[in-house]
């Protein structure tokens, strides 16, 4: 675990893009029981926090690690993945599903594990 005081991040452009890539993928959310989205983010982000020393810190993060550092952080600014639920325009949601119990949210996350 890492503390990281006041998070944020920024698109981080590879040598030779002139926008940022996005990618999409499945995610869910302790704060939304039973749904997953198809969220678009940042495929990289330059993110930045300070540490409890005060220190800056700058890291570039890219695929899981940059999607976690996305979603978390939208948490602090009251952003949920999908604005539909709370009014608030999040992130690009494309696709949103809802779950009948926890065995078929189960079920869809570990078809998405084994490439189904």
């Amino acid at each position: 675990m890492e503390v990281m005081i006041n998070p944020s991040y920024l698109p981080y452009l590879e040598h030779g893009q002139s926008e940022p890539k996005m990618t999409a993928a499945f995610e869910g959310c302790f704060s939304i029981p039973l749904t997953a989205g198809l969220i678009n983010r940042y495929e990289a982000i330059l993110a930045t926090w300070f540490t409890q020393e005060g220190k800056k810190v700058e890291q570039v993060m890219k695929g899981w690690e940059a999607r976690v550092f996305q979603h978390e952080t939208d948490h602090l600014d009251g952003k949920l993945y999908d604005g539909k639920l709370d009014g608030y325009k999040g992130p690009e949601c494309q696709e949103r599903l809802v779950f009948n119990n926890e065995q078929e949210m189960e079920d869809f996350w570990n078809s998405k594990k084994s490439g189904r």
